[in-house]
């Protein structure tokens, strides 16, 4: 170490010297632990010629500016794990070059600690005096160089707020996306669930038209077999009745008489023809050939050979033919004319057509008004102000119907007539609509079961939307009377709703009488009645609108029993909800207290339609079952039966009255009636499990008693009621009341 000499310093150049120092700087930065033995090397001369202790209290003298500089205060030693002392940098024994005069001096840092006096020492030891320590060993590369890596400086300020203000945008995008994706995926499992609903609803009701239709097709083929059996039995009775009408009438091989078997006259058959006369019939030796064939029968009984000979047609027979063709009887008997008939026969659909255009074209809707087409001929359309009604119905009547159909004629005459109608209304000219109804009610009067089928589709919804621009104003009427609009006027006085519901009535009578058209296997009173509203017939069973409307719909509804269904047929509800709504409609005027308009004598003619209706329903084992389990029906007919066993005892009636007192045989056929739907409804087998009459009458007030009491005046009266109906009583009563509970009627009754 004494013997190191620093004279070699002069000698490099300015690059070995930056090299030198930029190892210094890396060796200070490294972050590896020296060697004990390496630090112990270099100690030894540091702790002899440099003491840290008096840097605390030196002075730092710029020997180029004859400056002195205060040292910095102590800083407090941060906690590391350095082991040995820390490295002193080559570049603090380097002879610091000259520096320019015009170089300011440097100034140490400041410090807080207050300056001390400077303490007198000798003058600076020269730069030869001054020997540096000889340099460390490089240490090898550490792993831990790397990390020590100059890390990149961080971006501005202004680009960091950039970017975390796009960052909030996106996140913001992000959830408003996500917002929007959760929301179209609501809907579309909203929209797959309704599908899917919507679908099942569809097979559903394909299932049920399918069901329906093999039902339908199960029926005609029943149908088909029991006629076809019928027919069977038709054609062997029929053959029957011919064979015996030959055996007693037909001709027949006469038998020879007694004088020719005895005497030997030949009578023609046998291929003998007759030779002599009857007096020469003697048998004798010169007789020749026919006397010995003749001779014969004495001796062996003969009949008409069959064997070889030609056998009869039974069509050849004239009286067969007079029994089963009627046309060849009048081919027989007519005989030159027979020209004559067949054209006659053959014309007889145009004679048809003929005549129809005759009661047409001669129509009055009513007695004392002039002709309907003369009414029409006054009345234009605003849509053709040129051409009167009647000038276009009589131009359709010149082009429709067919020659070899005869019904096609007034098919689409009353077709061409619903049109002119259903203009008629929609642009308000109401004046002609019912001179167009009676000319449809007349052809439907004519053809009930022929063209009913037809026009009922085109029908319905004119008639009914015709009812409702009078009836729904009177039905949410709420003071009495009818509406005060002068349009509800204008419209009840060119709108009979009376007609139109007969009308709809006489159409359901025709499809409830005609067999499927159109190829169809479908009732045409099924499809009649699938196209009437349920709204319509409810808002018809009100008592607001007139009572001939309300017995015209009651007697309509008879119309609508089938096996599965009662009422109007809807796809939007169930027969089961209908039927009930149905019922309980029509129920209630069995006990609503009625207009002031309508009298006693009307009131019971109303309520013996209501009885008969419901009378309808129960033929159906559906309708049976509906009025079953029906809440207000059991209950309603019991009040109403109270109440008409009390006018009867109030009016002191017996069941033998006079022929005259219409007023006493209305009362008794109400009670009839009554205790006749009340006893097919309880006992019938088809509904024992389904009515349960204590529970319902518990939800009437003392309807159980009412029932009870009502029972017991029938069974014990002898001049009230009828024996039937008495006898139908006892039975109702024996059900609804306990042996015991019977005889203290009777004792009450009895006494």
């Amino acid at each position: 170490m004494d013997d190191f000499s620093d004279d070699d310093f002069d000698a490099l150049n300015a690059n070995v010297l930056q090299e030198l120092e930029n190892n210094a700087i890396q060796f200070t930065q490294a972050q590896k632990k020296y060697q004990p033995s390496q630090t112990q090397q270099h100690q030894a001369p540091l702790d002899d010629n440099f003491d840290d202790d008096d840097l605390d209290d030196a002075v730092v003298q710029d020997e180029l500016g004859d400056a002195s500089v205060q040292p910095p205060s102590r800083v407090p030693q941060q906690q590391t794990t350095w082991d040995g002392p820390m490295p002193i940098p080559a570049s603090r024994f380097r002879p610091q070059p000259v520096a320019s005069s015009s170089r300011p001096p440097i100034t140490a840092p400041t410090s807080s600690r207050p300056l001390q006096p400077p303490i007198a020492r000798g003058p600076p030891p020269s730069y030869s005096q001054i020997r540096p320590p000889p340099p460390l060993a490089r240490p090898a590369p550490s792993i831990y160089q790397a990390s020590q890596a100059p890390r990149p400086t961080a971006p501005p300020s202004h680009e960091l707020s950039s970017l975390q203000a796009q960052i909030l945008d996106l996140k913001t995008r992000l959830n408003t996306k996500d917002g929007e994706i959760g929301i179209v995926r609501k809907r579309l499992e909203k929209a797959r669930a309704d599908h899917d609903r919507e679908l099942q609803s569809i097979k559903k009701q394909a299932a049920e038209q399918v069901a329906k239709h093999e039902r339908a097709l199960e029926a005609a083929k029943a149908a088909q077999d029991a006629a076809n059996t019928e027919l069977q039995f038709t054609r062997r009775d029929l053959k029957d009745e011919l064979e015996r009408a030959r055996r007693k009438d037909g001709p027949s091989t006469p038998k020879k008489n007694a004088a020719a078997k005895s005497w030997g006259i030949a009578d023609g058959f046998e291929d003998v023809e007759i030779a002599g006369s009857p007096s020469k019939g003697q048998r004798g030796k010169n007789s020749g050939a026919v006397a010995s064939v003749v001779a014969e029968p004495s001796l062996k009984p003969t009949r008409t050979p069959t064997k070889g000979k030609r056998k009869r047609q039974v069509v050849d027979s004239p009286v067969t033919a007079l029994e089963t063709h009627s046309e060849d009887v009048v081919m027989v008997d007519i005989g030159a004319n027979d020209n004559n008939v067949i054209e006659s026969s053959s014309s007889s659909p145009k004679a048809a057509s003929i005549d129809y255009l005759k009661v047409i074209l001669n129509h009055s809707s009513a007695h004392g008004r002039p002709l309907a087409f003369e009414f029409l001929a006054g009345f234009r359309l605003p849509s053709k102000p040129d051409e009167s009604l009647a000038s276009t119905l009589i131009q359709k009547l010149a082009v429709i119907g067919d020659p070899s159909d005869p019904m096609r004629l007034p098919i689409e005459f009353c077709e061409q007539v619903i049109h002119l109608w259903d203009s008629c209304l929609k642009e308000g000219c109401l004046a002609p609509i019912m001179e167009l109804v009676s000319l449809v009610s007349l052809t439907v009067q004519l053809y009930t079961s022929a063209v009913a089928p037809y026009i009922a589709p085109s029908l319905l919804p004119v008639a009914m939307d015709s009812c409702y621009e009078v009836g729904i104003p009177r039905f949410y009427n709420e003071g009495p009377g009818d509406p005060m609009t002068d349009a509800w006027r204008n419209f009840n006085a060119n709108i009979s709703t009376t007609e139109i519901l007969s009308l709809l009535f006489l159409t359901a009578l025709g499809c409830a009488a005609s067999p499927p058209v159109g190829g169809g296997v479908t009732d045409p009173a099924i499809d009649f009645w699938g196209q009437v509203h349920v709204e319509f017939i409810l808002m018809q069973l009100s008592q607001k609108h007139p009572v001939e409307d309300y017995l015209t719909v009651l007697r309509w509804l008879c119309t609508s029993v089938f096996p599965e269904s009662i009422g109007p047929i809807s796809p939007n509800k169930t027969v089961e909800v209908i039927a009930a709504t149905v019922i309980e409609r029509v129920s209630l005027q069995l006990v609503e207290t009625p207009r002031p308009d309508i009298d006693q004598y009307k009131l019971r003619s109303i309520r013996n339609s209501v009885l008969r209706t419901l009378a309808a329903f129960a033929r159906s084992s559906f309708g049976l079952a509906q009025l079953a389990i029906n809440d207000w029906a059991i209950p309603r007919l019991v009040t109403l039966l109270s109440s008409c066993i009390d006018d009867l005892y109030d009016g002191d009636m017996r069941y033998e009255a006079s022929e005259g007192d219409d007023s006493q045989k209305d009362l008794q056929a109400l009670v009839a009636h009554a205790v006749l739907l009340l006893h097919t409804i309880i006992t019938n087998p088809l509904t024992a499990d389904l009515v349960n009459v204590s529970a319902k009458l518990a939800r009437s007030l003392a309807g159980l008693q009412k029932y009870v009491l009502s029972l017991g005046r029938l069974n014990f009266s002898e001049e009230l009621v009828s024996e039937e109906t008495a006898e139908l009583a006892h039975e109702l009563l024996e059900l609804a009341v306990t042996p015991e509970e019977g005889e203290e009627l009777g004792r009450f009754f009895g006494g």
